[in-house]
């Protein structure tokens, strides 16, 4: 993501950073997000083997209740940082339209994530192969959209025509 943004202030050239509150909100969201992507790999790793059958558990780190709600946490501070930038976005949405569109996309994100994860809670007994893929395939996505939201709040990149 940060090649890709970099590829296009390339082309397109860049403008200044946004102002240091914008920044420093993303830095945070960033490193939400690493915790939430780590905290989200100990849940499954202290619990049952995904897509095993029956009672069969592995455990290797921990146990799954607490990982679970430590992660629970994680999410919710990760939502809390996000709401703070997205309302940000919305007061300087004239200045910066990019920031807010960004910021729903990585809402849309979220929110596939969460419903996967509470899919695969739900079916803990018996989790399908294809939801654990699609859950870590958007935790994937999850974190390079923040990778590359947090990048054009350091080195933003010259709207269209200019």
């Amino acid at each position: 993501m940060v090649v890709l943004v970099e590829a296009l202030r390339l082309v397109r050239g860049g403008t200044p950073p946004l102002p240091g509150l914008a920044r420093a909100g993303g830095a945070l969201l960033l490193a939400a997000c690493g915790f939430l992507v780590f905290s989200g790999t100990l849940a499954p790793a202290a619990g049952k083997y995904p897509g095993s059958s029956g009672d069969t558990r592995v455990h290797r780190l921990g146990s799954f209740e607490p990982s679970v709600a430590l992660h629970v946490r994680v999410v919710a501070a990760f939502g809390i940082v996000f709401l703070v930038l997205a309302a940000w976005a919305w007061r300087n949405r004239e200045r910066f339209p990019w920031l807010l569109r960004a910021c729903g996309v990585l809402l849309a994100i979220l929110v596939a994530q969460m419903a996967l994860g509470e899919i695969q809670y739900r079916t803990y007994r018996d989790v399908p192969w294809g939801v654990v893929l699609a859950h870590v395939t958007i935790a994937a996505a999850l974190f390079g959209w923040t990778v590359g939201v947090v990048t054009r709040l350091w080195r933003p990149i010259a709207p269209n025509g200019t």
